[in-house]
């Protein structure tokens, strides 16, 4: 069979299933794993589908996200949120360096948390707060305070961050998208969230399943910097890249 001819049965192919694996589609054609992924690789820059981990899904629109102040995202997807966080609190462990993103989930997890001897460092101001009410040891990121997120952004916050070294941290994202990453409105706060991101031994992200296949205005990293904890497993990852709360 030509190229363009088995090229067009792949097109064919997600169309009509919306997604495909490699495997059903070295049945299909009769044609080796190498040639199969070069084809879906041509066939993804072109646009015309979307390669995925292990095959190719339908070309969709990405959905972007729009600024949402804290007390609209303390109420949406509560119970997928409390599940994550439960998961991400039995992270933590004695002796542990923590950073505690700005977030309604990550605020969560300070609710998850048990007696433990790590150490907290937030740029969260409410964070903070809940953190010191629980007797925990807690350092605050400065800077500018963003109004929308109750976070410390800017130069000043990534000039403190350069102090520490975490053994874990806690980011959130406004989307989590298979070639945008995870991804954020303001460019301040992503800087914030980069910078600090590079400085953990292990860093995950809490985001609930609302956000996949979504993207915000800055990447603040990409999937491969972070272990997803959420409640569905997305289907541009392998269940070995993400933890299902």
């Amino acid at each position: 069979m030509l190229t363009e001819e088995r090229r067009n049965v792949i097109i064919k192919a997600v169309d009509e299933r919306g997604f495909v694996t490699v495997q059903e589609l070295m049945e299909l054609l009769g044609t080796s794993e190498s040639t199969l992924r070069r084809d879906l690789l041509c066939l993804d820059a072109q646009g015309v589908l979307t390669r995925i981990h292990g095959g190719a899904a339908k070309k969709e629109k990405t959905e972007f996200v729009r600024t949402t102040d804290v007390n609209e995202r303390h109420q949406s997807h509560r119970e997928e949120k409390c599940r994550i966080a439960k998961v991400a609190a039995q992270m933590i462990h004695d002796n542990d360096i923590v950073y505690l993103d700005a977030g309604s989930t990550t605020d969560c997890v300070i609710d998850c948390l048990k007696d433990t001897q790590a150490t907290f460092v937030t740029n969260a101001s409410v964070h903070a707060v809940k953190l010191m009410q629980k007797g925990f040891k807690v350092f605050v990121i400065g800077g500018e305070l963003r109004r929308r997120t109750e976070a410390y952004i800017g130069a000043y916050a990534v000039e403190m961050l350069k102090k520490f070294n975490f053994t874990v941290g806690f980011f959130g994202a406004d989307g989590v998208h298979p070639r945008a990453g995870y991804s954020t409105p303001e460019e301040n706060e992503a800087i914030v969230k980069s910078y600090a991101c590079s400085r953990c031994k292990r860093a995950y992200a809490l985001c609930d399943s609302s956000k996949f296949r979504k993207a915000a205005f800055i990447t603040f990293a990409p999937l491969s910097a972070m272990t997803l904890i959420s409640d569905a497993v997305p289907d541009f990852l392998s269940e070995e890249e993400i933890i299902k709360a």
